[in-house]
């Protein structure tokens, strides 16, 4: 359990890193997937990797609102199977990256022989794109009353 803990540590201060990195792409275009695991369950849930346009704040040049991501698999994950999930978001604005990232991540799942992994088919879950913000920050406008 100490090792799953530890796995699962890891893959969170490796997404909150990525979560500030800055987009390298002209057009916008990020390669994602994310990781998903219940500290109750020995399933771990691995989508594939997805294309999404549009995402990089054309102000700022960062990925904006990451979080979301994050929130859209664990609410798909907790209408599956009822069960709360804590769940890792990676991306990068080339194939050939998001592609390295996704094997060594399946890699490393592969190494706990006690993980059942399970795929999430693109036909099931797909990361639906949420616009960046317009603002100087990170967080969207919100209107007063």
């Amino acid at each position: 359990m100490a090792v799953r803990f530890f796995f699962l540590a890891l893959i969170i201060a490796c997404s909150s890193v990525s979560v500030c990195a800055k987009g390298g792409s002209d057009d916008g275009k990020l390669y994602v997937f994310g990781v998903a695991t219940s500290l109750g369950d020995t399933t771990v849930y691995l989508s594939s990797i997805q294309e999404i346009e549009g995402v990089i704040n054309s102000k700022s040049a960062f990925f904006d609102n990451c979080q979301t991501y994050v929130r859209q698999m664990e609410t798909y994950l907790q209408e599956q199977t009822g069960q709360y999930f804590t769940c890792a978001f990676f991306f990068s604005p080339k194939k050939k990256k998001a592609d390295k990232k996704w094997a060594a991540v399946r890699k490393n799942l592969n190494k706990e022989q006690r993980n059942n992994i399970l795929l999430i088919p693109d036909k099931d879950f797909r990361f639906r794109m949420v616009a960046p913000s317009v603002s100087d920050g990170n967080m969207p406008e919100t209107k007063g009353k």
